[in-house]
């Protein structure tokens, strides 16, 4: 099996307002209007793929033993308006597999499974508001971190195994 998924998506009119408070001790209010139009679609890879193969082998007495293998791959995603860098998680893909034991009575199956076999580190989501400052800019820390503003990534699952067992009732 398999799929491939295409986003070539543009915004032909994209504005926000942002807004923050003043300085004390009027506390007023300050809206900045941006024009974002020409900005890359976030949140949505440019592309995704998947391929997987399962075989099935059958016993003379009944039952039968399925081995499926998967490969899920997703194309770089931002996770700003900016498509800063310091949001961006680039390309990476995932393999899964799974071993399933049908028992002769066809209600009764035994399965172990996998995700994230490789162990990739990735991160689906992330809040970045670090407002796009480069690694040379004074409001960075010598390490690369961010001083001012929050970068916190929400960090995919890490590779995991298990057993399942399941019986269907008549």
């Amino acid at each position: 099996m398999g799929s491939f998924g295409w986003i070539d998506g543009k915004y032909k009119e994209f504005t926000v307002v942002d807004n923050a408070t003043g300085p004390p001790p009027e506390n007023e209010p300050i809206f900045t209007e941006r024009d974002l139009s020409d900005t890359t679609v976030v949140r949505g890879a440019p592309y995704t793929f998947s391929l997987s193969a399962a075989y099935t082998h059958y016993f003379n007495g009944g039952g039968d033993l399925t081995g499926q293998l998967g490969w899920a791959h997703r194309g770089r995603t931002y996770n700003t308006l900016e498509t800063h860098d310091s949001s961006r998680q680039k390309a990476y893909g995932l393999m899964d597999g799974r071993l399933t034991w049908l028992l002769s009575n066809g209600n009764t199956s035994l399965s172990l499974w996998g995700r994230n076999l490789l162990d990739k580190e990735y991160f689906p989501s992330a809040i970045d508001l670090t407002a796009g400052l480069s690694p040379d800019d004074p409001q960075v820390d010598g390490t690369g971190g961010q001083t001012t503003g929050t970068n916190t990534k929400y960090w995919g699952e890490p590779r995991r195994f298990g057993i399942e067992l399941r019986h269907v009732f008549n």
